[in-house]
């Protein structure tokens, strides 16, 4: 079973996030939000390839857009954004449209994901990455520490708790996480 990133992120917003995904595979209808976020993603993307990478605090590297990571000795996939290689070092760059810049958790364990891939995969570090807030044009370094390294292997281990187990996880502590939702109509009791 490979994890993606993604999956990863949605877990921290939600556990039962990883129950529809692979337990009880459901159809995954792409919300407005979801819909607009990619419209406003693609523009930043062709945008980003003509700036330097001043902004990610690098004089120069090279850049690789959209790049599919995977790692079989890992069982994680996901597709960064932007990574920008320099001197044997990766940095993973993910775009967000939010109405803050606020760094989530979730968006942390986004980045470490393809972090993680990049160091087995193509034996190159990767100590930090950057979250790109495209509606506040801001940029947000995350440094992949031990604190997040371990909070990363203890949600990995929750995740396929879930799904080898076949667990159903309690709702939210806040219902809002569920007005948007695009699992809502099959909890049944939020």
């Amino acid at each position: 079973m490979i994890i993606r990133a993604s999956d990863i992120r949605q877990h921290i917003y939600c556990p039962r996030q990883t129950y529809f995904a692979f337990v009880v595979p459901t159809p995954k209808p792409l919300t407005y939000k979801m819909n607009y976020g990619k419209r406003e993603h693609d523009i930043t993307e062709k945008l980003e390839g003509r700036r330097n990478l001043k902004r990610y605090n690098l004089k120069d590297g090279e850049k690789i857009f959209s790049p599919n990571l995977f790692s079989p000795a890992l069982s994680l996939s996901g597709k960064a954004d932007l990574v920008i290689l320099k001197d044997n070092h990766a940095y993973p760059i993910d775009y967000k449209f939010t109405s803050t810049a606020y760094v989530d958790p979730g968006y942390k364990l986004q980045l470490l994901t393809y972090s993680r891939i990049m160091e087995v995969e193509w034996g190159i570090e990767s100590k930090r990455g950057y979250l790109f807030f495209i509606k506040q044009n801001s940029v947000r370094t995350v440094e992949f520490t031990l604190e997040l390294n371990e909070l990363f292997d203890k949600v990995l281990e929750e995740m396929r708790n879930i799904i080898e187990e076949e667990l159903f996880p309690s709702p939210p502590k806040s219902i809002n996480k569920c007005i948007d939702c695009r699992f809502r109509r099959w909890c049944g009791d939020v």
